[in-house]
């Protein structure tokens, strides 16, 4: 139901992750690993980035972490859009790729076919599970707050 324009969806890296870009000593972002490539919503892209970076090292510290993501957020799209004219409105929707990225990572995790787990999946299936089930949002953002913020930069 999400419109497509050119201006918000197109080609995308389909898996825009930490592991997937290299950041040089002159601030320079060099981008990798292409193998996932899709056409999707441009946000994804960011949305993406953002999620494994939350979870990163501990999942169920995501609720301590809206600032940092504010600010990664900010600072993301402030290099995204010297390259892209990507609508700051479109953030708005970023909670809807979060729990795209959720349902993707739960099915990877249940795909395995592993009879257990260790303590990180565990951490995170309980987290995605509330998110799926009360219908909550993968992190609390002010998105109106971010969008004023970059629109004023």
């Amino acid at each position: 139901k999400l419109t497509k324009t050119s201006y918000n969806y197109g080609l995308t890296h389909g898996d825009y992750l930490f592991s997937n870009y290299n950041i040089t000593s002159d601030d320079k972002v060099t981008v990798f690993d292409f193998d996932e490539c899709e056409y999707s919503w441009f946000i994804n892209d960011i949305a993406i980035c953002i999620y494994y970076y939350l979870l990163g090292g501990n999942p169920t510290e995501l609720s301590k972490k809206t600032k940092e993501a504010e600010q990664l957020i900010y600072y993301m799209l402030k290099g995204y859009l010297t390259e892209c004219e990507l609508p700051l409105e479109d953030l708005a929707n970023i909670d809807l790729f979060f729990k795209m990225r959720d349902y993707i990572l739960l099915s990877t995790i249940y795909g395995s076919g592993r009879k257990e787990y260790g303590k990180w999946e565990k951490d995170f299936i309980e987290g995605a599970i509330n998110r799926i089930t009360y219908n909550r949002r993968f992190i609390e953002l002010d998105i109106q707050s971010l969008i004023r913020r970059i629109k004023d930069c």
